[in-house]
């Protein structure tokens, strides 16, 4: 188990995130297995306890395949209701007390920037002050594999409406996977079609 003098804080060394979709979790042999990764590997015994067991037992893999923490994939959800699997958050950060293990969330599916920004502070509100949330320079670490689907003024909009609300964050943004559509979308209408 690795324990850090101050857990939150990842802004001090190199570290190793994976990207985890609460809504495939380790209790369940989802049919979405084959279309994602080969999982779950281990078995959690079948009792009321059984979806806490599995999350801890998730964090004790992860740890042990060296991995320093995990974003949680929330999706947008219709109707300004809450994102999917949000809740999921409490529970993964319960099961990495104790460690230097991080989770936080990452932003899936693109909705308004006012509609992200509300669920980042209503879930910083809920989770964002467990010593396992990741910050960087005091800053709360929010990523998305999805940055590339807004623009530069939806990010900002975003940024400060959490800020407003008291929450300084620092998006962490998948690169390669949307580098073409961020191009085309922030040069076409300058050089012309990539």
């Amino acid at each position: 188990v690795v324990l850090s003098v101050n857990a939150g804080e990842v802004g001090n060394r190199k570290m190793v995130f994976a990207h985890n979709t609460p809504w495939f979790r380790p209790t369940d042999g989802s049919l979405f297995a084959d279309w994602y990764f080969n999982y779950p590997l281990a078995q959690v015994e079948d009792t009321p306890e059984k979806e806490a067991n599995g999350i801890k037992l998730d964090v004790r893999n992860a740890i042990a395949a060296g991995l320093d923490g995990m974003f949680l994939d929330f999706g947008a959800s219709a109707n300004n209701a809450p994102c999917t699997w949000w809740w999921t958050l409490g529970l993964y950060l319960k099961a990495a007390e104790g460690t230097g293990f991080q989770v936080g969330m990452c932003l899936d599916l693109p909705s308004s920037a006012d509609y992200w920004g509300h669920e980042i502070v209503r879930i910083l509100k809920l989770n964002g002050n467990h010593p396992n949330y990741p910050k960087r320079n005091g800053k709360y670490v929010v990523a998305t594999y999805t940055w590339a689907e807004w623009t530069p003024d939806e990010w900002r909009s975003i940024r400060e409406g959490v800020a407003s609300k008291g929450f300084s964050t620092v998006p962490c943004g998948e690169f390669r996977q949307h580098v073409r559509s961020f191009l085309r979308r922030a040069l076409c209408p300058i050089c012309g079609d990539l």
